[in-house]
């Protein structure tokens, strides 16, 4: 008893490429929207931040304070705590430079790519326009 088996296709060169740049557009989109995650995150951490910053500037400067350490509290001195708030806030910043020119840099990139990708498929519909020689 045999069984009927499918013809195999093989894929021509075109499709070949056309797969390759498809799965490279897809990582490229993938890694733009988790920079963009980790920027928003970053944004949000900044702006929590800054908000807490300036609340404690209005503390008159013989307040306690008490940092958040894990889940409990520990005193702090309140300039060593400003300290602390805006040396985070200046690392979210250069964090947030750096993430802006890698985002330029992925688009430059995806762009590139689908350029690539508009000709590679313009390719194959015209090989599939063309009738075929035997």
């Amino acid at each position: 008893m045999t069984t009927a088996q499918a013809p195999i296709k093989t894929l021509s060169e075109d499709e070949e490429m056309y797969v390759e740049a498809e799965g490279k557009l897809f990582e490229l989109y993938k890694h733009r929207s988790t920079n963009i995650a980790q920027s928003q995150a970053l944004e949000r951490e900044k702006r929590m931040a800054t908000l807490t910053f300036v609340e404690l500037d209005k503390l008159p400067s013989d307040t306690i304070t008490y940092k958040a350490v894990g889940r409990s509290f520990i005193t702090r001195k309140q300039d060593v705590l400003k300290g602390d708030i805006r040396n985070n806030i200046e690392y979210c910043d250069v964090e947030l430079k750096k993430l802006q020119e890698t985002r330029i840099s992925i688009q430059k990139r995806i762009e590139a790519e689908e350029e690539s990708f508009k000709t590679i498929i313009q390719k194959i519909q015209l090989s599939k326009q063309q009738p075929k020689s035997n």
